[in-house]
């Protein structure tokens, strides 16, 4: 049976179950709190995509209750734009940060060293010992993320029809002498045309 795509933002409820979901996976190990930093994951959980460089992005997940959003201070508009459920957010200084008014701190701030907190296997040893409390590596967002929703099984085949656009564009252009560029390129045209027709906002 062919899948509906989906081309609308995940409501409050589909996000609600996906964060219930983490919660859940984390009462099972004992974690009081865990700790998200990879961005597919922090997407996953709260519909913000972002490049983080540098500058380090975390989703503090209590095992009941609202999560709190560690970024730096210039991404926070841009965060309250995107962000679908009901978290708390902390910001910090960008580097050279001034003492006391860097991530480290509002880690140490979200974060009491008393607590049992799950990382994420993905996350940079340097910052993993910034985080504080009895610290465990598992990850469950990952494990949420296994079994896909019926959004997001229409959002995939939203994704696979953008993707098929552009794969027949390029297969249009292959022939002798065709040159690399102007294959990706076109093909990328391709699909970025459609996805704009399809969703202009």
């Amino acid at each position: 049976m062919p899948v509906e795509p989906i081309k609308t933002p995940p409501s409050a409820q589909e996000m609600a179950g996906r964060l219930e979901k983490t919660q859940n996976l984390m009462a099972r190990e004992n974690l009081d709190l865990y700790v998200a930093a990879h961005p597919d994951n922090v997407y996953y959980l709260t519909n913000f995509a972002y490049i983080p460089f540098e500058r380090p992005f975390f989703l503090v997940i209590p095992q009941k209750g609202r999560p709190v959003m560690i970024l730096p201070l210039l991404e926070r508009d841009h965060a309250q734009q995107r962000v679908i459920p009901d978290v708390e957010y902390r910001t910090y200084a960008e580097f050279p940060a001034p003492k006391a008014k860097g991530f480290e701190t509002a880690l140490a701030d979200v974060v009491p060293s008393r607590l049992s907190v799950g990382l994420e296997s993905s996350l940079a040893l340097g910052l993993e010992k910034t985080v504080p409390g009895r610290k465990r590596v598992v990850d469950l967002v990952d494990e949420a993320r296994r079994v896909k929703t019926d959004y997001e099984i229409g959002r995939i085949a939203y994704a696979s029809a953008v993707v098929d656009a552009g794969l027949a564009k390029c297969l249009s252009l292959c022939q002798p002498g065709a040159q690399e560029l102007t294959l990706y390129s076109e093909s990328i045209r391709q699909m970025m045309g459609y996805v704009i027709l399809e969703l202009p906002n």
